[in-house]
């Protein structure tokens, strides 16, 4: 599991891409370190940054389970994307 500071208060402030934000919050963590993590193609942790893919449930279930977050949390963070979008 990857440790983090990082709290729904975090995410208030809309923004374009809220997980290129929280990926930068873990210094050091790069993208294929990530979706080595995540056990998933480093495409698809691109894809997630760079908005071109959504949140999904087993998504967050994975995401939740890489960084001790709630799948809800996850799925709130897309959510939040999907309302405040570009």
């Amino acid at each position: 599991m990857i440790d983090d500071a990082t709290t729904d208060q975090d995410l208030r402030v809309p923004s374009r891409n809220h997980f290129e934000r929280l990926r930068a919050r873990w210094l050091g963590l790069t993208q294929g370190s990530l979706a080595a993590a995540m056990g998933v193609q480093r495409k698809h942790v691109n894809e997630l940054c760079n908005g071109r893919r959504a949140v999904t449930a087993p998504t967050a279930l994975i995401l939740a389970r890489v960084f001790g977050k709630t799948p809800d949390f996850w799925l709130n963070v897309q959510r939040r994307s999907d309302l405040w979008g570009p």
